[in-house]
C-alpha cells in the first residue's frame, strides 16, 4: 500500500476513534458544532490537494 493511502486509512480510523469519544462527552450543540468545522476543513483539504 503506498504511503499517502496508510496515511490516508490511519486518519480515517483516528476520526472514527475520536468522534466515538466526543459522542459521549459532548452536548448536542457541541457536537454540531464540531461536525460543522470538520466537514469545512475536510473540504478545504480535498481542494488543496486537487
Amino acid at each position: 500500500m503506498p504511503l499517502a493511502e496508510t496515511v490516508a486509512h490511519h486518519l480515517q480510523e483516528e476520526e472514527h476513534r475520536i468522534f466515538q469519544m466526543a459522542d459521549k462527552l459532548l452536548t448536542e450543540k457541541q457536537k454540531s458544532a464540531l461536525a460543522a468545522e470538520h466537514r469545512v476543513d475536510s473540504e478545504k483539504a480535498r481542494a488543496a490537494t486537487t
